[in-house]
């Protein structure tokens, strides 16, 4: 079975912001720490994401929910540790950027945000 949580278009969206602010940060002096902080941040919002939907899945997927509630609350505490340990390591390495790093972890939240925002406009101006 195949699994996918986004599509296409929510993966060059995410991309897309990611490229806009990556151009953003070459403008700033030393912007490799910055570069790197930025798409480590990514890496694990990505995997972050993909991870809960996995995990929804299955719990959605389970006839026991005793079972589910611990199976979603034990993989939310594995992955805000994950988080966690990402920031962690960005703040005491001197060649990864924490304010980066954890816009890194808001993109793909960002993105969503902005698509809903976009689309609602566009519901606006067609109703017109």
């Amino acid at each position: 079975m195949k699994f996918d949580p986004l599509d296409r278009n929510f993966y060059k969206r995410i991309f897309s912001l990611y490229l806009f602010f990556a151009l953003l940060i070459l403008l700033f002096k030393n912007p490799i720490p910055k570069l790197l902080g930025l798409t480590l941040g990514l890496v694990m919002s990505l995997l972050n994401l993909r991870l809960q939907a996995k995990v929804l899945y299955r719990a959605l997927a389970s006839k026991n929910v005793r079972f589910a509630r611990g199976y979603t609350l034990t993989n939310y505490f594995i992955r805000q540790f994950a988080v966690f340990m990402v920031l962690l390591v960005s703040l005491k390495s001197p060649y990864l950027n924490i304010f980066t790093t954890a816009l890194g972890l808001i993109i793909v939240k960002l993105s969503f945000m902005l698509y809903g925002i976009y689309d609602s406009l566009l519901y606006i101006i067609r109703k017109k």
